[in-house]
């Protein structure tokens, strides 16, 4: 897996704070479109970062 960019730290650090969040509270928060956060979300899934149920 790449390393991750400043936005998908950011994407981290809020889940790890709040991991209830939807894909489209996430997105707002850093600026992004619900498209974009979600494919972050689906990349980290696949690399299993998350032991945490995220919904993504």
């Amino acid at each position: 897996m790449s390393s991750l960019d400043a936005i998908d730290r950011q994407l981290l650090a809020i889940l790890q704070s709040d991991v209830s969040l939807s894909i489209e509270e996430l997105a707002e928060r850093v600026g992004l479109t619900k498209t974009p956060a979600g494919a972050g979300c689906k990349s980290w899934r696949k690399a299993a970062l998350s032991a945490a149920k995220l919904h993504c």
